[in-house]
């Protein structure tokens, strides 16, 4: 029901926008926010360069309708331009929780699934977000309902501009015949405005003649029109936004304009803005002055009080120039342009406004009725019927309050109905009486309203009734339902019944829409419309006449429908009598026909195991026949998580073994009003072979009763008797009343979908039975409490005994599974955001620690009935992580059958706790580069390496490089360490307790035949979705070069020790780093570094003033596209400080210049001569400028 102020409510619709509502809960906050119905405009926050600012009009309120279901708009869809008011503006969305990121998803959401709503908010139960449209409960209702408030008008701004520039038609025009014209079915269509225009015009004196002077020419007729249209929309938007005195005034100039063109329709509507408007400011309490349009419409005599009326003449000269004519601007002009210079001026508190507000309502109705005559521009039904009963409300609402007073005003404004208590004193009368508002309603009747659309029809009747029952017409209130009903189906209660009559009971079961509702089975019949009542009525009729007539299949089949369909709306005694007197005696006589009411009596099946603490074998595949497509198909991420995956995965299917016992629990339902009585259970023909029941206490004698309106669960103890892979009990035979059992699905809840096949979601009962298993159980280890204590690098190996319990299986397959608290404690999508390299070492030590660092030995292949057997456990903590604490043995066990491709197997989880101790650790590491000739005189091994190579491969000593390694011992006891790189072989070092000692390993530097930057870093686990690293290329293939530069050390570089009784081997993976830039570009050489640059002197130790040679010499040999020319630049250094020298010194002296260039075509060698002057220690430095090669020499001066 809209109201007398409906034009001026937000319609708001409230949705669930998350998931787990319960209906209760979202009903809940729904009436929390209903708490709010109007916001004062004040307390909404100002909205900058917007019309519709609440600042506008600060007294303003805005009004909220809110609706829970998504009205059917189609009907209004040509009216929105008219009356844009009928339009759903804003969509609420609740969400349960508290904001966060998925926020802005389910906005965008909702405004997907509601793009007709000009504004979209989301309210969760608590605030936690910024955006101004997704809100939080933790506000008062009034707070939250001005901040979507807010949103609403900062919409409708946007909304608002639209319509700025659109040409303006009339329902008719733009509908053409789907707007149905209003229609009487008394009098002919211009007989009634023709008779109402003269009484009209005749009662507003002279003002005719003035009306008829404000015409305008026929060329500006158009222009008048579109403005005046443009007004009246402007003025619509307004009242929406609670911006009433400016509502007021631009209706006002509306109404004038269009009747200066005769635009009937939108004069009456801009009339009826003017009227809400003023209801709205009485209900404010802000005074107003009358529009001067209205004046010259409605006769000031009908409404003016005698003491406005003598004073009239002086007043309308004077006030417009008053300064005190009004508080705030409160009384001045909503239009002073369109006051005629004959118009009084007039003030709300000079006037009778209930009666000004008739008149005015007739005038409306008057240029409504004068609208009909044209073929285009004429007044819809529903808005001339919606206009009259607007007119019925507003003069109800006045009647029963004795008064246009603050009640009435509330009831028209809020819609709230409340006894009023005896009115206060006023200057007003009696306004409307009993009869003359009884009189006015019978023109509703006039109307032809059966070709509008039967909601709207309903809503019409109803708000009649209600008008009805304000003026305490009860009997006519009972007519209008009479009236709703009558036209909504016809009256069969006289039918006459004779055997002839079945095709004519079928048809009359068809017009009822009986016959073919079968919710159970089609959920869009369902949901449709439908008069249970009266269908109740029919159906109990026609069971009374076909059980005279003793037709018993007829009888059946009524009385099944009554009790299935209109349960809700039956009492306990008509339920119960038609189940006894008519359905149970039909059913006895023809039990072959017989249904019962409720095809959903089984609601939940389960098993329960009775055994908790047995652990029950799982079925684990032996091997998986290839895909011969699977080499020639791509990688695709998506085909595992495919929507259409197994309803039930086999984690969740039950496993119980052959002549175990378990109990079955069988829910039943009853949402009737009469007792259930269950006499017979019993498996299904294909389940009897897997199962039976152990006692069965369902009889005829004994039968299992669920009470009325209840469900009930039933259990009873079952064993199996067979074996089988799978099987599924989805019904089961069950009979009630004693009468022959029919199978039951069960029904696991009802299918909520209208696009559903069925009215149900059917379910099963899924299990597997097994064979006898093997059963195996740990006795002990030679761990004392299964711990150990370990040096790193060691291994260490122990016993332990296991025994098969079972009598009867023997165990004769096994698999062995290593859980570890390293791999525990990684998330399963550890891999994503760790780099390439890291992966890699991260993988390969998860890997080693399951196939190197735990090993089983001397297993047996059976395990016989009631053997007890031993076997080894080897632990290598050479690749085992310091923070490795404990780990797992799982061994999967189980007998397996020949040919069998599964088996059944049992865990047997034996833990184990590790205590890993430091011993030889590498503290550092450094690559440095060779840059000094060798001493021939010092026997060192790592010297005589180099020498050894240098004569062997013709090499010079710039294609080495040395590796610094600092090795600790960190146990307790000395060890003796040996370390060999490729075919190097370090002496033998002893290092004492705690003490750490640097070798030096020399390696050959890498040339770059095979460029490192281009080999990709290897997966060791496969079939992962890629993930971009976020590198760039050159990133990309720098990270590259690091890791094959260290994998290449890793593979060259072994050490073991020994101490003690205990020897054992370092794990150079577990200490060595990431490689350095400086470390990489001395011992590999690329395409990024293309050049080799050596520097030799002529003598490492000179004197004063004696000249030294630095020959700089150059390799190019990999850069075979490169430029020819180079430039190579000299620096000087000094040795102990690292201070450079400037090239202009009192140091050295040289001969030339420091940045030369060199032809590399025709040279690889370029000399620069230096004359030290002072002592001391120099480096020379060389480069080869826009690369990274570099060279040093050292030179010793005294």
């Amino acid at each position: 029901m809209e109201g007398v102020c409906g034009p001026a409510r937000v319609r708001v619709l409230v949705v669930p926008a998350s998931d787990g509502w319960r209906r209760s809960e979202f009903l809940a906050y729904v009436e929390r926010l209903r708490e709010s119905p109007e916001v004062r405009l004040v307390d909404i926050t100002p909205i900058a360069d917007s019309m519709f600012n609440p600042q506008g009009f600060p007294q303003g309120k805005l009004l909220f309708d809110i609706e829970l279901e998504v009205k059917d708009e189609s009907s209004m869809l040509f009216l929105y331009d008219f009356e844009p008011y009928r339009k759903t503006f804003v969509v609420v969305g609740l969400c349960q929780g508290t904001a966060g990121a998925e926020a802005g998803g389910r906005l965008e959401k909702l405004e997907a699934k509601f793009p007709h709503c000009i504004s979209h908010c989301l309210i969760y139960e608590s605030a936690g977000s910024e955006n101004e449209r997704v809100l939080g409960f933790g506000a008062s209702s009034e707070t939250l309902m001005c901040d979507v408030g807010r949103c609403f008008l900062r919409a409708l701004h946007t909304y608002y501009m639209s319509y700025k520039h659109v040409t303006l038609r009339s329902p008719g025009a733009v509908g053409g015949n789907a707007v149905l014209k209003t229609t009487f079915m008394c009098r002919p269509a211009g007989a009634n405005a023709k008779r109402l225009s003269s009484s009209l015009e005749n009662g507003a004196g002279g003002k005719k003649g003035s009306l008829k002077g404000a015409k305008v020419a026929a060329p500006d007729r158009s222009q008048q029109r579109a403005k005046s249209r443009q007004l009246k929309i402007l003025a619509n938007f307004q009242l929406l936004a609670g911006q009433y005195m400016s509502a007021l005034a631009n209706f006002s100039e509306a109404a004038h304009g269009a009747h200066k063109v005769r635009d009937y329709l939108w004069l009456g509507s801009a009339l009826e803005g003017v009227f809400i408007s003023m209801i709205l400011l009485s209900y404010l309490a802000v005074p107003f002055q009358i529009p001067a349009v209205v004046v010259q419409l409605c006769p000031p005599k009908s409404y003016v009080f005698a003491s406005a009326s003598s004073s009239q003449r002086s007043s309308s000269s004077s006030i417009s120039g008053s300064p005190n004519s009004g508080a705030n601007g409160a009384f001045q002009s909503p239009r002073p342009s369109v006051s005629g210079p004959s118009a009084p001026v007039l003030y709300s508190n000079e006037v009778m406004l209930g009666n000004l507000l008739k008149c005015l309502n007739e005038r409306i109705l008057h240029y409504y009725e004068l609208s009909l005559s044209h073929s285009v521009e004429y007044t819809p039904q529903v808005v001339y019927c919606q206009s009259l009963l607007r007119m019925l409300q507003f003069m109800s609402e006045c009647h029963k309050s004795n008064s246009l007073g603050e009640p009435a005003l509330k009831s028209m404004v809020l819609g709230i109905t409340q006894e009023h208590e005896a009115p206060a004193e006023t200057l007003e009368p009696i306004l409307f009486s009993k009869m003359e508002i009884y009189q006015l309603s019978n023109r509703f009747f006039e109307l032809q309203l059966k070709d509008l659309d039967l909601v709207t029809q309903i809503r019409f009747y109803i708000t009649l009734a209600s008008v009805y029952g304000n003026l305490s017409l009860e009997r006519k209130r009972a007519f209008v339902l009479r009236v709703l009903f009558v036209s909504l189906l016809p009256n069969i209660e006289n039918l006459p019944w004779c055997d002839e009559y079945d095709s004519l009971m079928e048809e009359l079961l068809q017009t009822y829409g009986i016959s073919s509702w079968e919710p159970e089975r089609k959920v869009q019949d369902a949901l449709s419309v439908h008069w249970v009542t009266l269908q109740k009525n029919v159906l109990i009729l026609l069971i009374n006449i076909v059980k005279k007539a003793g037709r018993a299949r007829k009888v059946l089949k009524f009385s099944r429908w009554a009790i299935t369909r209109y349960s809700h709306i039956l009492t306990h005694t008509e339920q119960t009598q038609l189940f006894k007197d008519f359905l149970l005696p039909a059913a006895q006589q023809y039990p072959e026909d017989f249904e019962y009411c409720d095809p959903f009596l089984l609601r939940n099946m389960s098993l329960l195991k009775l055994e908790h603490n047995r652990q029950v074998p799982t079925i684990e595949q032996l091997e998986v026949t290839p895909n011969p497509k699977t080499k020639e198909e791509i990688f695709n991420p998506f085909r595992y998580n495919d929507v259409a995956a197994p309803e039930t995965s086999p984690e969740d299917i039950e496993n119980f073994m052959v002549s175990e016992r378990a109990e079955l629990i069988c829910t039943f339902q009853n949402p009737f009003n009469y007792d259930l009585d269950i006499t017979s259970l019993e498996f299904c023909e294909g389940d009897v072979e897997y199962l039976r029941f152990c006692e069965n206490q369902v009889s005829s004698e004994a039968p299992f009763t669920v009470r009325a309106h209840s469900m009930r669960a039933l259990h009873l103890t079952v064993e199996f008797l067979k074996g089988t892979p799978g099987h599924s009990l989805r019904t089961l035979n069950i009979g009630v009343f004693k009468l022959p059992a029919r199978k039951y699905p069960i029904c696991n809840s009802e299918q909520k979908s209208i696009f559903a096949s069925n009215r149900a979601l059917l379910g099963d009962c899924k299990l597997v039975i097994i064979e006898a298993q093997p059963q195996l159980d740990f006795l002990s280890s030679d761990l004392p409490r299964a711990s150990c204590m370990l040096l790193t690098g060691v291994k260490k190996q122990f016993q332990c005994k296991v025994h098969n319990t079972s009598l009867s299986k023997a165990a004769n397959y096994f698999r062995f599974c290593i859980n570890t608290n390293v791999s525990s404690q990684l998330k399963d999508d550890y891999w994503r955001t760790i780099a390439a390299d890291d992966l890699y070492d991260m993988e390969l030590q998860l890997e080693q620690l399951k196939e190197k660092c735990i090993k089983v030995t001397n297993f047996p292949d059976e395990i016989k009935p009631n053997e007890v057997i031993t076997f080894d456990i080897e632990i290598d903590s050479t690749c085992a992580p310091l923070h490795l604490d404990h780990f797992d043995l799982v061994i999967n066990y189980g007998n397996k059958c020949s040919g069998s491709t599964a088996v059944y197997v049992r865990k047997l989880t034996i833990p184990f706790n590790v205590t890993l101790k430091r011993s030889v650790e590498v503290t550092n590491m450094e690559i440095v580069q060779l840059h000094e000739e060798l001493p021939s005189t010092v026997d060192v091994d790592w010297i005589n390496y180099i020498r050894a190579q240098m004569r062997e491969h013709q090499l010079s000593f710039s294609a080495f490089a040395l590796m610094l390694l600092d090795i600790r011992n960190s146990w307790s006891s000395k060890v003796m360490l040996q370390l060999t790189y490729d075919d190097f072989s370090a002496n033998q070092h002893e290092i004492g307790s705690c003490q750490t000692i640097r070798i030096i390993v020399p390696i050959k530097r890498l040339r770059g035949d095979s460029d490192l930057r281009d080999r990709p870093i290897p997966s060791i686990v496969r079939g992962r979705q890629f993930v971009h690293s976020g590198l760039t290329d050159d990133q990309l293939r720098d990270l590259q070069t690091q890791f094959w530069c260290r994998e290449h050390l890793l593979s060259k570089l072994h050490c073991t020790w020994k101490g003690g009784s205990f020897e054992g081997t370092v794990n150079f993976r577990l200490f060595m780093p990431k490689l350095s830039n400086n470390a990489i570009a001395v011992m590999y050489r690329g395409k990024k570094t293309p050049y080799t640059l050596e520097l030799r002197t002529s003598d490492p130790h000179v004197s004063v003033c004696e000249e030294v040679t630095i020959t700089a010499i150059i390799d190019a040999s990999l850069d075979r596209d490169s430029t020819t020319t180079v430039f190579v630049q000299f620096q000087f250094f000094e040795r102990r400080t690292g201070k450079q020298i400037p090239n202009s010194n009192k140091q050295l002296l040289y001969n030339g210049t420091l940045i030369n260039p060199i032809d590399l075509s025709t040279q690889q060698e370029l000399t620069l001569k230096v004359l030290p002057i002072e002592t001391g220690e120099y480096e020379f430095h060389g480069s080869i400028l826009g690369t990274d090669a570099a060279a040093y020499s050292l030179v010793h001066v005294t």
